[in-house]
């Protein structure tokens, strides 16, 4: 008997079979993958109920505001040459996922760009730590709070800027809003009866098929 020596190829964007589906199926296949790959292996972690497992939550999801906005076709509206083309999707994708600025006071477009994706994106992704100004806590109830440095207290408005700013994430949370959103994207793909999302679903196809 001859052993079977074929490899089983899991497809990924760029792959020629998912240029080869309907635009039903590579909406399907996204779901699917992002929730077998991502989402519920994050889940199972939370589920612990153990805060230990907060960073590696983190950075199972770090990707995600970059990915948003790729799939988004922000790529072709790019023109914030000050901040590179990364860290550009990184706050837009950002913007997307958390859009209440009451809640989260970090949807600020400098704060986005000096503390999350410098901070705490940046950081897991080259180093395996965030920067030394992130604060991975349970202990504020927001997404995230600005904190000032020394007392860790809330940021007043009578504060001089030149304090410098700790940012507090709260993990449960983040995945809780970031998992929302991922889900609202991806029914307005299936919203197939609205025409004016069809751009919407033009860029994601695109991406999904050119690979990253």
């Amino acid at each position: 008997m001859t052993e079977d020596r074929s490899v089983k190829l899991t497809p990924v964007p760029g792959s020629p079979i998912l240029g080869n589906l309907s635009l039903d199926e590579q909406i399907t296949w996204f779901d699917d993958s992002l929730q077998r790959w991502t989402f519920n292996p994050a889940l199972r972690l939370l589920q612990t109920e153990n805060p230990d497992v907060d960073f590696a939550v983190l950075t199972i999801l770090n990707s995600i505001p970059e990915m948003l906005a790729k799939y988004q076709g922000f790529e072709k509206s790019y023109t914030d040459k000050a901040s590179g083309l990364t860290a550009y999707l990184y706050r837009k994708g950002i913007e997307y996922i958390f859009p209440d600025r009451d809640h989260n006071v970090f949807t600020d477009k400098e704060m986005i760009t000096d503390l999350m994706y410098g901070q705490l994106r940046s950081g897991i992704a080259h180093s395996t730590f965030t920067g030394g100004r992130i604060l991975i806590s349970r202990d504020y109830e927001n997404l995230s709070s600005i904190l000032f440095d020394g007392a860790f207290g809330r940021r007043g408005n009578g504060l001089p800027k030149t304090l410098p700013l700790f940012l507090s994430v709260n993990v449960p949370e983040w995945y809780k809003q970031t998992k929302e959103r991922v889900d609202d994207y991806i029914n307005d793909l299936r919203d197939f009866d609205d025409l004016a999302k069809d751009e919407l679903r033009q860029n994601f196809s695109e991406r999904l098929t050119r690979g990253n």
